[in-house]
């Protein structure tokens, strides 16, 4: 177990946030615990770029929380700001030797496009892949 020691501590965690360029440091004592949490990885990103003086980011995806969601934030600048958790692909036929159904497997996904009347408006769009077809479950629009 000596591979891991000290692994999980404010100074290791810290380097691994430099390494990784984390621009907002957080601590290991929140982080730990949190990533079983995916309401603290969602809020990451409000903290990480939304709230971050320096960031110039207004759409942040993440993924594999297994919890898809969509929502908007309001940035330090004041600016409307897309959060997306596009949650777990999981694309298994077979699973301990039995066929599985496809569709209640979690298989969402997020589109990022431009709209097509006004390009200056970004479309971020949560989609479902259910039964060969792709079904819109949310969207939302903000101006960059």
């Amino acid at each position: 177990m000596t591979l891991f020691s000290g692994a999980c501590n404010q100074q290791t965690w810290e380097k691994r946030l430099a390494y990784n360029n984390v621009p907002v440091m957080t601590s290991v004592t929140k982080a730990i615990p949190g990533s079983l949490d995916h309401t603290y990885i969602d809020g990451q990103a409000n903290t990480q770029y939304f709230q971050n003086d320096s960031s110039k980011v207004r759409i942040v995806v993440f993924g594999h929380t297994h919890v898809p969601l969509l929502g908007t934030y309001t940035n330090a600048k004041k600016g409307e700001c897309v959060y997306a958790n596009s949650g777990t692909w999981i694309d298994k036929k077979v699973k301990n030797g039995a066929t599985v159904d496809q569709d209640i497997q979690n298989m969402d996904f997020i589109v990022i496009m431009p709209q097509a009347v006004d390009t200056s408006m970004m479309k971020v769009e949560h989609f479902k892949y259910e039964n060969g077809k792709q079904i819109s479950i949310e969207s939302k629009s903000i101006k960059l």
